[in-house]
């Protein structure tokens, strides 16, 4: 992995930042896919894969309220079934078992798959009343907050109240703190590394854990991570927790992603 990043050219370890929130991207994403034909359901819950004749046959899903007036207005959600040539599965490992035919649970690869474990991220977004951290990103050393970023001038404003967010993975120790402790942890770090916070106030924190982040990488997990294909033909699996070569990150999530619309474009692995 290390080679690959960073050994081969330059531009594989380039940092990408977001510069709009995430309801933007996705908004994106969709208009890209209907346009070629495709549909997106959302506030769709996946409920079950449906198998016939000994391939995946199509998903089984709640559909919740879409709209804001249609949520407002107390709409039922109903259930529905989407009839499908392949389907992939592209959720957190622990969620796949539920999702599964009964009698497919208990085969490999999806057996092992609770054994990947978990490891927590626990992430600090914090305003200030004064511009403190003087770059987008800044790593922090001898501390929990493993990053910081200037999240206001990452998505264009780069005036006070400056809000900067902070990163802590395999956050065990910070998981179970109360969120005083947390963002107490968070502001020392930047009394500690920036001088420009002396006098500096903290005008308001949020505190958000991911108790199961990403699976938990060590050597023991990659014999347990699968590959796209399945032995349901038809099913493929993605996610940064399949075996991709990298460790739990979204270029691992893409490459997964590239992996599982190969197979399902060539039929590669049905059976298998």
């Amino acid at each position: 992995m290390f080679h690959e990043a960073f050994l081969e050219r330059r531009a594989a370890s380039a940092l990408v930042f977001l510069r709009a929130g995430w309801g933007r991207l996705h908004d994106r994403l969709a208009d890209y896919l209907q346009a070629r034909g495709g549909s997106v359901r959302r506030r769709a819950l996946a409920q079950a894969v449906e198998a016939k004749g000994g391939r995946a046959s199509g998903v089984r899903f709640r559909q919740r309220a879409e709209t804001r007036d249609a949520i407002r207005a107390g709409q039922p959600s109903r259930d529905e079934r989407l009839g499908a040539d392949a389907v992939v599965l592209a959720v957190p490992w622990h969620a796949v078992g539920a999702l599964l035919p009964e009698d497919l649970r208990g085969q490999p690869p999806f057996a092992a798959l609770s054994d990947l474990g978990s490891s927590p991220i626990v992430s600090v977004e914090m305003w200030l009343d004064r511009i403190v951290v003087d770059r987008p990103m800044v790593g922090l050393r001898a501390g929990e907050m493993e990053w910081v970023f200037d999240k206001g001038r990452l998505f264009g404003r780069p005036g006070p109240p400056q809000h900067v967010a902070f990163i802590a993975s395999a956050a065990w120790r910070a998981l179970p703190r109360p969120n005083a402790e947390v963002v107490a942890t968070a502001e020392d770090a930047l009394r500690r590394h920036f001088p420009a916070m002396a006098g500096a106030i903290v005008e308001r924190s949020l505190v958000l854990r991911e108790k199961d982040a990403t699976f938990t990488c060590t050597p023991e997990a990659e014999a347990l991570r699968p590959g796209a294909r399945t032995p349901l033909p038809g099913l493929y699996l993605a996610g940064d927790w399949t075996d991709t070569g990298l460790p739990a990150t979204i270029e691992g999530a893409v490459r997964s992603g590239i992996r599982a619309a190969e197979c399902v474009e060539s039929g590669a692995g049905d059976g298998a």
